[in-house]
């Protein structure tokens, strides 16, 4: 017998065996970290903020319990001489596959 346990943070715990009680617990990294790290990575950015806005939809049918829509800003020498649709697309081609499924809206600002 399997049994999840999910903690507020990140972490889920297994106890793959009731009777030694036999447990591992494994971290998830949350969808604004995993946004966050790839931008970071790709970009190297001078400003980077992630802002989960999910709580703006409630009632929205991409809600769906929320951690699905978000806000980036951020600031890079790569979109130096880029338009800003260029901007996005780069964006977009860095997160495509999050997309539709675990990012069904992104707000993109390039400073």
């Amino acid at each position: 017998m399997l049994t999840l346990f999910l903690s507020g943070t990140n972490d889920i715990t297994f106890i793959y065996n009731s009777r030694t009680m036999t447990k591992h617990t494994i971290n998830i990294p949350n969808k604004q970290h995993i946004i966050t790290d790839r931008l970071q990575a790709r970009f190297n950015p001078s400003l980077l903020e992630v802002m989960d806005e999910s709580d703006q939809h409630v009632g929205h049918a991409g809600h769906q319990g929320g951690g699905r829509h978000f806000a980036v800003k951020i600031s890079s020498t790569h979109f130096n001489h880029l338009s800003r649709v260029a901007c996005h697309r780069l964006i977009y081609q860095t997160l495509a596959d999050l997309m539709p499924h675990d990012i069904h809206a992104l707000r993109i600002e390039v400073v």
